[in-house]
């Protein structure tokens, strides 16, 4: 009734005698609650070290093991708080610690996401115009792969060349030729990209690409000989259309044509250049052959070949035996295949009959026989499978050194009629 109700700092309100009686209580009884100097330093402790662990846990786990961790430290930290308020009677304050802790926690993760985020940009500047979109998703998962340097890979490499680029040239703007070159490009490219391989430099009328790398890539030998193929099926349907309006401006050269060569072999790829501006690309023997091939495709007279690994690494594709070419800088002849078509092509009736047609005329060539007979029979056949084999078969006749390596005279003597006939 006297009105003397006092406020606490529990939020309760209270009589002010009964205040009176509970300090008299502790007094008598000794039970007092006590900060003393080094409770402070022990706060001030507590944020560094737990701090400190936090980042480094966040940097080498993660931000989920670092939050869990972070949890551990929280309860422990209660944990020693009550222990110290109920047992001991000391007064220890977390709440600057464990507010420290969070704002530590949260900094890095700001940090954390601004660093991927800056790495992801570069990344994607880096390789999206070059790669396929679910390719550059595995290279920024493995974006610590990206340093200054190389790596040796198995890769295949591709070379694509465009023909008589000199004549296409003559009457024509640089605007316009580039936007010839612009259009042909941005179709080819997507060719490439869309079976996973990476675009390594557009060479003034070249491109230069290859497989397996920066990430692994399965079939990758398999995967360029299709791109190839895609190609050239997107080169008939531009010329078909007039895409680059040559036969529009009466043009000279009414169509354009490309030369692909390919090579599969180790090969050393990465960041080749400084640490501020480097260009990812893949240099080696692999490299020099595949670029050799693509220039022999004249030679052979037809618009793809490729080395022997790669046409081992796609048995389900068509090829034929280009016989073994000089190859400049290289001491012994190499091995090379046209590449004809796909699995369907590979199957048919039409190119099973072409490729024993070509068989007896690579054994008639190899024993130094009269083949006209056997190139006339494939010449025929060729119409029915690929149109643009015909110059193939026209360019065995003054071949005849690129096959006799292959098979000895007397082993080819014996086969001297069609394998129709046989």
């Amino acid at each position: 009734g006297l009105l003397d109700i006092r406020g606490t700092p529990l939020g309760r309100d209270m009589p002010g005698v009964e205040m009176h009686a509970q300090a008299l209580q502790q007094m008598i009884g000794q039970q007092f609650l006590a900060r003393a100097d080094w409770v402070s330093g022990f706060e001030i402790v507590a944020f560094v070290v737990v701090g400190l662990a936090i980042v480094g846990i966040l940097l080498l786990a993660g931000p989920w093991v670092t939050l869990a961790t972070g949890g551990v430290f929280a309860v422990a930290g209660v944990a020693t708080s009550w222990l110290g308020f109920s047992q001991a009677g000391v007064l220890i304050d977390l709440t600057f610690p464990l507010l420290g802790w969070l704002v530590v926690y949260a900094a890095m993760m700001f940090f954390q996401f601004t660093i991927a985020d800056a790495d992801k940009r570069t990344i994607r500047r880096a390789f999206g115009h070059y790669v396929a979109p679910a390719l550059l998703t595995q290279i920024e998962q493995n974006r610590h792969s990206l340093k200054l340097g190389g790596e040796r890979r198995d890769l295949t490499i591709l070379f694509l060349d465009v023909r008589n680029f000199t004549s296409l040239s003559e009457g024509l703007t640089p605007e316009r030729l580039v936007g010839i070159l612009t259009t042909l490009f941005s179709r080819l490219g997507l060719r490439i990209t869309e079976q996973s391989g990476t675009i390594d430099k557009f060479i003034g009328d070249a491109i230069m690409a290859f497989w397996n790398a920066p990430v692994d890539v399965k079939e990758h030998a398999r995967k360029g000989c299709l791109a190839s193929l895609a190609m050239r099926e997107t080169m008939a349907g531009l010329n078909a259309v007039d895409a680059f309006g040559l036969k529009a401006e009466g043009h000279p050269m009414q169509q354009i044509s490309i030369g692909i060569g390919m090579a599969t072999g180790p090969a050393l790829v990465g960041n080749l250049g400084l640490e501020t501006q480097f260009n990812y690309s893949c240099i080696g023997d692999t490299v020099n052959v595949a670029s050799r091939i693509e220039g022999a495709c004249k030679h052979i007279g037809y618009d793809i070949a490729v080395g022997e690994l790669t046409r081992h690494e796609s048995p389900d594709l068509a090829f034929l035996d280009a016989g073994r070419i000089e190859l400049k800088g290289k001491q012994d002849r190499l091995q090379i295949f046209a590449l004809v078509g796909g699995p369907e092509l590979r199957q048919s009736a039409e190119f099973l009959a072409l490729e024993a047609a070509h068989k007896w005329a690579m054994e008639l060539l190899a024993a130094n026989q009269p083949a006209d007979q056997a190139i006339a029979e494939c010449i025929a056949l060729s119409d029915k499978v690929e149109p643009g084999l015909s110059r193939f078969f026209e360019a065995l006749k003054r071949r005849t050194e690129d096959f006799a390596p292959l098979v000895p005279p007397s082993a080819a003597a014996p086969l001297l009629k069609s394998p129709e006939l046989s």
